[in-house]
């Protein structure tokens, strides 16, 4: 069950009958909410070696290590509880769940060049319990966890002072203006204009509401018309 879980694609499967009720709940929120993420999601690792098997009355711990794929060579414990005859997973042991996290970082899109060593090394002072709150969100893609990316990537100092938050939002407006063909002259004119109007706690807000674009338009509004 431990190897099909990990290794299928069988999103069915898997939220209904692999993984816990609580495991579930803590991760996506809901089967449906499991299901829409998995039909999208290719398995992350080729196999698993199964280790350790501890068995105490309805509980379990087995240590698993992936091979191939995304999480090549990630070893940890997952916890299972027995669900009538069979056997679901129902917990990752946080330091299971760190290297997951930063393994999948590394292939974030929205984490500027230079930025993730900074975010990890915030995850990792982060306390267990927190942490594995935010690692099950982040497995789940729940919509809060983005916002909370964004909050360290604002921790993080980049190129001329510059948060990484910023400079990850920046070039979106970059590509925005090259795809209107606008000069490198306004281009430089918005940038400059887009620091001074619009502070990092205002940028926070303006990337965790519901509609970023829509937001960020009307905040920079008045810097791109006085840059035309």
């Amino acid at each position: 069950m431990v190897r099909l879980s990990l290794t299928s694609d069988d999103p069915q499967r898997d939220c209904n009958e692999w993984l816990s009720d609580g495991l579930v709940e803590r991760a996506y929120g809901s089967r449906d909410r499991c299901l829409e993420v998995q039909e999208d999601d290719d398995p992350d690792t080729d196999s698993v070696d199964i280790g350790r098997i501890e068995i105490e009355g309805d509980e379990a711990t087995a240590r698993v290590t992936a091979r191939g794929g995304d999480v090549d060579g990630v070893t940890g414990e997952l916890e299972l509880v027995r669900d009538g005859d069979d056997w679901r997973i129902d917990d990752l042991s946080v330091p299971l769940l760190r290297t997951l996290v930063e393994l999948g970082l590394r292939s974030a899109e929205d984490i500027p060049t230079g930025g993730l060593d900074c975010v990890v090394q915030q995850l990792r002072a982060l306390p267990d319990a927190e942490f594995r709150d935010f690692a099950y969100r982040l497995i789940g893609q729940r919509p809060e966890v983005q916002a909370r990316i964004f909050e360290l990537l604002a921790g993080c100092e980049g190129e001329g002072g510059v948060s990484l938050l910023r400079q990850a939002f920046e070039r979106g407006i970059v590509e925005s203006l090259r795809e209107q063909d606008a000069t490198q002259e306004r281009i430089d004119c918005v940038i400059a204009a887009g620091r001074e109007r619009v502070s990092d706690e205002q940028l926070l807000e303006l990337l965790s509401s519901e509609d970023p674009q829509a937001a960020a338009a009307q905040a920079l509004g008045p810097a791109v018309a006085a840059c035309r």
